[in-house]
This record gives C-alpha cells, structure tokens and sequence, in this order.
C-alpha cells in the first residue's frame, strides 16, 4: 500500500478526522486501505499531469528538445541512482535535464538547440570524459542507493557516494551544472 511522506502525514490525520463521519476508520491509512490500496500512488501521477497541462509549469517541459546520446564508445559504463536526475531550472537558457537511462544511455532533455549540439558533440569526441561527469553527479547525488553494470568503478562509487545531496525543488540548485555538463572538468 502507498503511504504518505512521514512528514505529511500528522496534517493529513488531523484534517481526516475533522471529516470523517462516525462510520469512517479511525485512520487516513484504513481508508486508504478500504477505498483503493493504490489511491495515493494515482493522486501522485494526477498531480503530475496537472503540472504538465498547466500553462507555467507545463510550457516549458512541452516546449523543450529530447534526445538521447549513445555513450558506447565510453571507457566506462553509465551508473544510475536513486537521485539520478540531473536538473537545471528548465526556466533559464542553460536549463536542462539529463538522466543516464542505460549503462551507454543518457537522456538529455533541453531548451536550446545550442546546448544539445555542445552534448552531441562532446558524446562524439569524449563520450568517457561526459560519462565520467554524469556519473559523478549522479553518484554525489545519491542518497541510498547506485546501480552499476558491473564492479569496476566501486572505488569512484565508495569516494563520491552522497557527498552533494540534492536541495529541494525551488532552490536554485547550481547554475555550474548547466555549465559543466556541456563542459566538464
């Protein structure tokens, strides 16, 4: 069953039994659990589609170039975490969002065509230098857990596990990614 974030939960317990009429469960959960198991999971994916339909919040992500580059030719395999994606406000020129999709995948999604062609071209001349960094943001990035293809960069795993958490949403996270990730180190 779906559950609520820990942290909403008090609130929503609260307004629940300010509504609930005498023949309601005494908990949130239990009506959860007697209206449909998979109710918060689905209001989840309608929020989201509200957000894409929505003129501010869903132009922007309409309106943006994706593509996908082939890193085959990479000395080294893409990873993949639990905090995975790669977000620059979609809002500034630069923005984009990147998400390696398989161990030689990256989805690249963004608004200017510019920026995509310094992604392309730099797939194509140093495909391991672009995944080095992908993987290193996404490897920061993770919280607790990194898929990886094989064993072979456990070393780079164990030294940058973690170490740059992601900000919530609405703090401008880092404009050097937009920066970097065309240009890395």
């Amino acid at each position: 069953m779906a559950r609520l974030d820990a942290e909403a939960l008090p609130e929503v317990q609260a307004r629940y039994e300010e509504l609930r009429s005498p023949t309601d469960p005494k908990t949130f959960d239990e009506w959860i659990a007697r209206r449909d198991p998979d109710y918060i999971e689905k209001e989840r994916y309608k929020m989201a589609a509200r957000a894409i339909d929505n003129a501010e919040l869903g132009t922007p992500i309409n309106n943006i170039e994706w593509r996908v580059y082939d890193l085959s030719k990479s000395d080294r395999a893409l990873l993949t975490s639990d905090n995975a994606v790669i977000l620059v406000a979609l809002d500034l020129p630069e923005g984009h969002l990147a998400l390696p999709i398989s161990p030689a995948k990256l989805f690249v999604a963004a608004r200017q065509l510019k920026f995509h062609a310094q992604i392309a071209d730099l797939a194509e001349r140093n495909p391991s230098r672009l995944a080095r960094h992908v993987n290193r943001l996404t490897v920061q990035r993770a919280d607790d857990v990194v898929i990886a293809y094989d064993e072979t960069q456990r070393l780079f795993i164990e030294r940058h596990f973690g170490t740059k958490p992601i900000r919530t949403f609405g703090v401008d996270e880092s404009r050097s990614d937009a920066d970097s990730l065309a240009s890395p180190d």
